[in-house]
């Protein structure tokens, strides 16, 4: 059978056994032989080799607190795991409040202040101060009693305590720490009484201020002593302001030229933003203009050139508005820049497509206008005859060229043809001067003639 017998010397014989542990047929439940799990450490489940770390009973013989801390591990806070055997913490130096005190672990949490004629004693894990009544007890709880022990008197002694408060800190108003515990030295007391207040006082921007802390201690018999720690808080980081994003506006956008140009409706004017680690921040925004000479960005090869730019300054402060006024506070502050261009050529006016001359007539043309909605501009005709205006006029049909031009060069043009004419209305009869003798001559007889026949009247009658 397949998988489960191999052909040996021309018979069948069963493959478990032959020390190779076949995963398509064989398993730690059918043959053990060569599918054995690993002694101690796993046992075979449903034909599975399962670990038995985690079947929750230690097995000295493989597990330990270090291999198998699920089925080996030390007792919470008493023991610790040591090269894989559970060992004490009793006894490392360390009092651990959760489980040790001085009845369990007298070696960690011993009762012992070290003070000349004292004893304490341990009540229910806790150590009670009490009189040494071996040597010098005189009745008065919470002493210190020195003992001339050759006179067996006792002197009531109990000496102020001390207390010395931590050094004086400073803190960003975004990263306030610890301030610290007071040390205290008594020679009277076990647990004296320590209390400290706080005085603070406003600094010169909103989150800034000054702590005087003050720690008094109070020990058993009374005595008190006091220190004083100064911490200040404050603010030195500016905020931090965003600019919108550089920008190229045409020159007849008013709306994004000063006084306007803060104004957030401008079609690339964004909106500046601000952050501060602690307090809020709004932003204010001043211009300047810089007048460009755009003929000369045009010959440098600026393409639009400039016209104008206008620097934005954004600034933000974290200081109130009258610190701000007088030079306090953090300042933070970005720039953005816009280029005022003007790429928009100017529109000419009243030119005529077609003019007519007569033939010979001078020809004296009336160049068309041109507006410009960012500045002044002009206008320059040429006829295609290179004469003047005003000229003779063209022997032939020509045309007039008109060429406006902006500040910037912009420029738009428009093209006039001129015909000439021989029609009856272009002469006009003019004597020539022999013409003009032939009609003085027809004058003179006439005036001769009338006189003539006006002396014939007078003599007849």
């Amino acid at each position: 059978m397949p998988c489960t017998q191999n052909c040996l010397n021309g018979e069948c014989v069963s493959a478990c056994g032959d020390q190779a542990c076949n995963p398509l047929c064989e398993n730690c439940l059918n043959c053990e032989a060569d599918c054995a799990c690993v002694p101690c450490t796993q046992f075979c489940d449903m034909g599975l080799c399962t670990p038995t770390c985690g079947d929750g009973a230690c097995d000295p013989n493989c597990e330990n607190c270090s291999n198998c801390p699920l089925d080996c591990g030390c007792r919470p806070c008493a023991e610790r795991c040591d090269a894989g055997s559970c060992i004490t913490t009793c006894g490392d130096g360390v009092c651990d409040a959760a489980c040790e005190n001085c009845s369990n672990c007298a070696a960690d949490c011993s009762c012992d202040d070290h003070v000349d004629c004292t004893n304490d004693s341990c009540l229910a894990g806790l150590c009670v101060f009490t009189p040494n009544s071996a040597k010098c007890d005189d009745g008065i709880p919470c002493t210190v009693d020195s003992c001339n022990v050759g006179a067996r008197v006792c002197e009531h002694i109990c000496a102020t305590p001390g207390i010395t408060c931590p050094p004086d800190k400073v803190f960003e108003c975004d990263a306030v720490g610890d301030f610290g515990d007071p040390t205290i030295e008594d020679d009277c007391s076990v647990n004296p009484i320590v209390a400290c207040t706080e005085e603070s006082t406003p600094g010169k921007l909103p989150q800034e201020r000054t702590v005087i802390r003050t720690c008094t201690v109070t020990n058993d018999c009374g005595g008190t002593a006091q220190c004083e720690q100064r911490i200040d808080i404050v603010d030195t980081t500016p905020p931090v302001v965003t600019c919108p994003l550089d920008c190229t506006l045409e020159c007849d956008d008013v709306q994004c030229v000063p006084p306007e140009c803060d104004d957030p409706s401008c079609e690339c004017g964004g909106v500046a933003t601000c952050e501060d680690n602690c307090s809020t921040c709004t932003v204010s925004v001043t211009c300047e203009v810089i007048p460009k000479d755009c003929t000369a960005g045009q010959v440098a090869g600026l393409t639009p050139p400039p016209k104008l730019t206008v620097v934005q300054t954004f600034r933000s402060s974290d200081g109130a508005a009258a610190a701000t006024a007088t030079g306090q506070g953090n300042i933070g502050e970005c720039v953005r820049r816009i280029e005022i261009v003007d790429s928009n050529p100017p529109l000419l006016v009243d030119c005529p497509e077609t003019i007519t001359i007569c033939r010979k007539a001078e020809l004296d043309f009336t160049p068309p206008t041109c507006t410009d909605t960012c500045g002044t501009c002009g206008v320059v005709c040429v006829r295609s005859d290179n004469l003047p205006f005003p000229g003779p006029g063209p022997s032939g049909p020509i045309t007039v060229t008109c060429v406006a031009s902006d500040e910037c060069g912009n420029e738009s043009s428009c093209t006039v043809d001129v015909d000439v004419s021989d029609s009856g209305e272009c002469f006009v009869v003019i004597p020539t001067v022999s013409e003009w003798g032939l009609v003085i001559l027809t004058l003179l007889l006439l005036t001769g003639a009338k006189v003539f026949f006006g002396r014939r009247r007078v003599e007849a009658a």
